[in-house]
């Protein structure tokens, strides 16, 4: 078995065990669904905090290449990559 599908395996574990352990922490189906409400914040977090984390790089190269045109094109239109 290669690496990736021994990764891919112990993953499906860990989440399968984790789903079965918070499975039997619910009191009830609908809690199951909304996760009791406690855990809705958290999960608000991560999506927002996993947004931020993708986003920052595209805006860093963004704001770069943007100070570069306009440092060439206003201030130094000779100036070198380097």
């Amino acid at each position: 078995m290669s690496l990736h599908a021994g990764l891919l395996v112990a993953y499906s574990a860990v989440l399968l065990a984790l789903g079965l352990a918070v499975s039997r922490r619910v009191r009830s189906a609908s809690g199951f669904f909304v996760a009791d409400r406690r855990l809705g914040g958290v999960l608000l977090a991560a999506i927002f905090s996993a947004e931020v984390s993708t986003s920052d790089p595209v805006l860093f190269m963004l704001a770069t290449s943007l100070s570069q045109d306009l440092y060439r094109r206003f201030v130094n239109p000779a100036a070198s990559d380097a």
